[in-house]
């Protein structure tokens, strides 16, 4: 890019001094409670919910145990969209946590079998 002038060539410099590598959130699972409860509050501000959510039992090693392939801009999204489908009580990922592909697109062709008949 600096080759290229789309970004500041002394800024590559500067930056590359110390080159920090970050692994995936894949592999770093033990962050999560710590990314999730962050997320919670900041988003709940951000909102103006009246109260900061818990979440529910079994929600957390359901998030542990997910691959995170959209790394932790993927948490952050499921997080305000659970918040902002959130009414009261317990914080839950249910109707929004990801299926696989193949979970997805057999409720699709159920769905449209449902249709067409």
């Amino acid at each position: 890019m600096s080759a290229n002038g789309e970004f500041r060539e002394d800024l590559f410099y500067h930056l590359n001094v110390f080159p920090v590598n970050i692994p995936p959130f894949r592999e770093r699972r033990i962050d999560l409670p710590e990314f999730v409860d962050f997320f919670i509050g900041n988003k709940s501000k951000d909102l103006k919910l009246k109260e900061v959510p818990r979440l529910a039992t079994g929600t957390m090693d359901r998030l542990m145990a997910y691959d995170w392939p959209g790394n932790v801009r993927e948490l952050e999204n499921m997080v305000e969209r659970a918040l902002i489908l959130y009414r009261s009580g317990e914080l839950e990922f249910d109707d929004i946590f990801p299926t696989t592909p193949d979970a997805t697109l057999k409720q699709e062709t159920t769905d449209q079998e449902e249709i067409t008949l």
